[in-house]
């Protein structure tokens, strides 16, 4: 399918060499499909004729992570930031790149800054805090998710882990929660069924 659909791509290209758009979705196609020195020439000159826009340094971001370069994906992301600064989600990219090259404290700091003006990271913090064991920390964040989305079963799932490896005593009643909202799930049921073996109802 990637294949096709970079096929297309490069005839809209072909059509309109000058769109950076086109350019983006043919350079983010050849990442997908391991075209790796095209898609790193692609950013280059992407980078060097459209100095005003971020596509270029995010392609180089993108390339970076996809071939396990985390550092490399943080540097690319600031040039992008420079270059684009109101755009939460490069924000967003630049935290989690910064988490992956092992910097947690900054990535979970820049996280809670975005995810307090910006309702969509808020699932986005709660992951990375589920990632990093701050139990206490991701219970609080979930919260915060079900405030904005009750119904959102994967983080209610995601709440009775985090209330149980925080030792919190709302684990119980969170995972009776969980049952009624998420009988047939297989992650609900596993999730659930720990949490009332661990307080005692084996």
């Amino acid at each position: 399918a990637f294949a096709d659909a970079l096929v297309t791509a490069n005839a809209v290209l072909q059509l309109k060499p000058s769109d950076l758009r086109a350019q983006q979705e043919v350079g983010e196609l050849e990442i997908r499909l391991g075209h790796h020195a095209a898609a790193a020439e692609r950013a280059r000159t992407l980078e060097g004729d459209f100095t005003d826009s971020p596509v270029g340094p995010g392609l180089r971001a993108k390339l970076a992570l996809a071939q396990g370069r985390a550092q490399d994906a943080v540097d690319a992301l600031n040039v992008a930031r420079a270059r684009a600064p109101n755009m939460p989600e490069l924000a967003v990219a630049l935290a989690q790149a910064r988490l992956l090259a092992g910097d947690l404290e900054t990535g979970l700091a820049e996280l809670t800054a975005l995810a307090d003006t910006h309702a969509a990271v808020q699932p986005v913090l709660a992951d990375a805090l589920l990632a990093a064991a701050r139990w206490p920390e991701a219970a609080a964040a979930l919260e915060r998710v079900l405030a904005q989305d009750a119904g959102n079963t994967a983080a209610l799932n995601n709440l009775a882990w985090a209330y149980q490896q925080a030792g919190d005593a709302r684990a119980k009643a969170t995972a009776r929660r969980l049952l009624k909202a998420a009988p047939d799930d297989v992650a609900s049921l596993d999730t659930a069924g720990w949490v009332l073996v661990q307080a005692g109802e084996a």
